[in-house]
């Protein structure tokens, strides 16, 4: 193998490393998750065995924000959450699209918009 061979393969390899690492874990067993864990994740408990893994680690990295979150913090999502349910599809679409906007800003320019919006 020449040397620019080696080279695509081993970052062929470090970009595919999420998807190996997650390929190579499995999904997780409702009955592995922590107690608090289950707790805040009660909803899924039905069908988490029939989530992909990676919906379910976003799901329990999503848990573990959740308990770091003061009470204030837990409202304001839960407002945010409940605004969201009540969101047609439409509504969501163009609310993915603004997000995926804001991403591409620069930080300062992120950091701007959140403080006239009171983030």
């Amino acid at each position: 193998m020449t040397a620019g061979r080696s080279r695509i393969a081993i970052i062929g390899l470090l970009l595919a490393w999420p998807v190996l690492l997650l390929a190579v874990q499995g999904a997780t067993d409702w009955k592995q998750l922590s107690p608090a864990e289950r707790e805040i994740l009660k909803p899924f408990e039905q069908r988490w065995s029939q989530l992909s893994p990676e919906r379910q680690q976003r799901l329990r990295r999503g848990a573990a924000r959740w308990q770091q979150m003061t009470p204030q913090e837990r409202a304001r999502a839960r407002e945010r959450m409940s605004h969201w349910r009540q969101m047609t599809p439409e509504e969501r679409a163009r609310a993915r699209e603004r997000y995926r906007r804001f991403k591409e800003l620069p930080p300062e320019e992120q950091k701007k918009l959140r403080q006239r919006h009171a983030w």
